[in-house]
């Protein structure tokens, strides 16, 4: 899915010209119908680093990833709770969720949202919950950062590898690609150690 997902970006013309404002919004509206509909964010974050560049690929990510979360959360408690409910109900994990965040709020919320659920469905848990927009929308801009870097990194590296396979130098050491994968297989060894934390306080509190 993510090759055809990339596939599918790179064929976009308005998308292969660099980042302008009309390319920023058709990535940001791409992203948001993409996170509607349940489809992985990570190959957009891959190509966004990999079609925009390290910096500015970041910033539009993580402007489109906060403008999706919005909208899913906005859609699971304001518009379509009935559907939202029926996508998340099927996990386990997020019909637990409610009585933690009450009682822990902001500090449970960053907790659980470094934990390795799909960002799309996470979005939809929560906004089923009783946690505050203010509250959901810093959890959600503190813990996409990280992410953001390491895979949008990762596209900026793959870029730089094409272009020094295709013109036979390289302005970056031959370290970065190395270490654009080991950035996100530690955000990935991370987000596993924190979710088991998270898990845990759930459960107690289920417990009791």
């Amino acid at each position: 899915m993510v090759d055809e997902i990339l596939s599918r970006l790179q064929a976009i013309p308005v998308l292969t010209g660099g980042l302008n404002l009309q390319a920023g919004a058709v990535f940001c509206a791409l992203l948001i119908l993409a996170q509607i509909i349940l489809i992985p964010v990570t190959p957009f974050a891959i190509f966004a680093g990999f079609a925009f560049g390290f910096w500015e690929g970041c910033g539009i990510l993580i402007l489109a990833k906060m403008l999706s979360a919005l909208v899913n959360f906005a859609l699971s408690r304001w518009v379509a709770r009935g559907w939202a409910q029926k996508i998340a109900g099927k996990h386990l994990f997020m019909r637990n969720m409610n009585e933690a965040l009450e009682e822990e709020g902001l500090k449970l919320a960053i907790l659980l949202r470094l934990c390795p659920i799909p960002f799309s469905i996470a979005n939809y848990g929560y906004g089923m919950t009783r946690l505050r927009l203010p509250a959901y929308a810093l959890a959600t801009l503190l813990t996409i950062l990280v992410p953001s870097l390491a895979f949008g990194g990762l596209g900026a590296s793959l870029r730089e590898g094409l272009q020094t396979l295709q013109d036979g130098q390289s302005s970056r050491g031959p370290w970065q690609l190395p270490l654009a994968g080991l950035s996100v297989t530690a955000s990935i060894l991370v987000a596993r150690r924190i979710s088991k934390i998270a898990f845990k306080s759930i459960k107690e509190r289920n417990v009791h």
